[in-house]
């Protein structure tokens, strides 16, 4: 409804500015089309390609929550490593005692520093040291003041012994770390790929304006050469043509006008990823060309090798294979759970009240078997869950190495087509133009009939209809290499983005906020 609302006003529009007798128009008597006057106007901003990935890499809010996601991450990591550092405390206390029996009065005081530390075997380590004092009613020192040293070791010898099981806990984190690295590169892929599909909507957008005006501008000429071209012929023989040209120039004001509006429509879907302001016009400034883009060998792609590289560098697919690492831990750490708690407890105590004293030792071992109970069924349920994850996850790499073939068989399917028809459109584009070019020299050199007129609208029509095609082609077929990129996970290498698994304005930030 909209275009044949624009037809219709056109078309008024053009019958108001040539009227039946055979004239010579002026300049102002041109056609005249509505064309940005429509649009708000716009603060114009020239961006090439590489400065749009860049601003959206800069600006874009949910990268920028994604780099302050890892402010959080980072820290969940160094909660992991620091668990083999030693825990310091200080125990301060005070107390006061009245016997109204022996009406005495008394207050304590104990300062105790206390170290405990946990070592990659599995043993606990403690050292404390109690320096009490006792005070009497009229506030003197007694002599019999408390100083007792204390040392400590419990060491695991089945459940939770070993190395291996202590260290689980750090592996994890480290998995997760590196879960969350590849999650944010994800992130950054998406983006890249959203802007410059966006990007290339933009430029296609732009390039079929421009068709169009250019087909309007031919209109508007053709129609005053074929005014002009009217002397030779009688006036009743050329009507039916000049009628034709009419119509094909509203029909190309009407498209001229819908171009610009789509040009203003993905000029907004750009803004939206790059986070500009809203009254900027971009104007792409880079000339679009597939040698600058991701290449495949169109005749024998080599499906193999693609996926190889897929798996090699794909986000999703190293974090499942991240997943199954870490379910294979947890299912270790299960196993581990239900054997018997046995352990070897040592302990030092040492009072430096008494002379001589060369401390207490004390060695023995403890023995726990667990029969039945609540807790011994979580434990079997864990193992289960552990088991059960394990087994998924090893279906999941299977499915996604099955998808990420079919869907590189797809996308390579959809780039040979496409480049098929870039390839067809490039042919009809010129082979359109040597036909146009034949049918214009006649209305060149004032010897076209009605019906030479209305081939030559048909011709132009084609000709433009095929500048059309293969604008599409091109664009469509570059973003098959684009998502092919993205398919490969090899998108950051392909611009030259160094990839930042943090930044250190942002943790600035956050630690202020802190």
């Amino acid at each position: 409804m909209r275009k044949l609302f624009l037809v219709i006003v056109c078309m008024a529009a053009l019958e108001l500015i040539f009227h039946e007798d055979v004239v010579y128009p002026s300049d102002k008597n041109e056609v005249e089309c509505t064309d940005e006057s429509t649009i708000q106007k716009k603060a114009p901003k020239d961006l090439n390609l590489k400065e749009a990935i860049m601003l959206a890499l800069r600006d874009n809010r949910n990268i920028e929550i994604a780099y302050i996601d890892r402010v959080a991450e980072k820290f969940d990591l160094k909660i992991a490593e620091s668990k083999f550092l030693p825990d310091l405390k200080l125990i301060g206390e005070l107390g006061y005692n009245k016997n109204n029996e022996e009406a005495t009065e008394s207050s304590t005081s104990a300062v105790i520093p206390m170290i405990e530390e946990k070592i990659p075997t599995g043993a606990t380590l403690r050292f404390s040291w109690d320096h009490s004092n006792l005070h009497n009613e009229d506030d003197s020192f007694w002599s019999d003041s408390d100083d007792k040293l204390l040392f400590s070791l419990k060491q695991p010898l089945l459940k939770g012994a070993g190395i291996k099981v202590n260290e689980a806990s750090r592996r994890i984190a480290r998995l997760k770390e590196r879960q969350n690295i590849q999650e944010l590169k994800s992130d950054l892929i998406e983006t890249i790929t959203e802007t410059i599909v966006a990007y290339h909507k933009l430029t296609k957008a732009s390039e079929e304006k421009k068709i169009e005006g250019d087909a309007f501008k031919w209109a508007n000429e053709n129609i005053l050469k074929f005014i002009n071209n009217a002397k030779a012929y009688k006036k009743d023989t050329y009507n039916e043509g000049l009628i034709q040209a009419k119509a094909d120039a509203a029909s190309r004001c009407s498209n001229r006008v819908i171009a610009q509006m789509e040009q203003s429509k993905e000029n907004l879907n750009l803004i939206k990823y790059l986070e500009l302001n809203q009254k900027i016009d971009i104007q792409p400034s880079d000339e679009i060309s597939i040698n600058n883009n991701l290449q495949i060998d169109m005749k024998k792609p080599k499906i193999e090798d693609f996926t190889q590289i897929a798996l090699h560098n794909r986000p999703d697919f190293l974090k499942l294979k991240m997943d199954n690492d870490i379910a294979m831990i947890d299912l270790m750490l299960a196993k581990n759970e239900q054997l018997w708690d046995l352990s070897l407890d040592a302990t030092y105590t040492k009072n430096n009240e008494e002379e001589n004293d060369e401390g207490e030792w004390w060695v023995g071992a403890k023995l726990i078997i667990p029969i039945y109970g609540p807790k011994d069924l979580i434990k079997k349920k864990r193992y289960l869950n552990a088991k059960t994850v394990l087994k998924k996850n090893e279906v999941s790499i299977d499915d996604l190495k099955n998808d990420i073939e079919i869907d590189l068989k797809n996308t390579i399917l959809n780039a040979q087509s496409n480049h098929f028809l870039l390839k067809a459109a490039k042919r009809e584009r010129k082979l359109s133009a040597e036909k146009l070019r034949l049918e214009q020299k006649k209305l060149d050199e004032q010897r076209l009939s009605d019906f030479d007129m209305w081939k030559l609208i048909t011709f132009h029509t084609d000709f433009v209809t095929a500048l059309k095609n293969e604008t599409n082609a091109k664009f469509d077929y570059l973003d098959d290499l684009v998502y092919l990129d993205k398919l490969l996970g090899r998108t950051l290498d392909t611009w030259n983005i160094e990839f930042e698994t943090e930044r250190n304005e942002i943790e600035k930030e956050v630690e202020e906020v802190r």
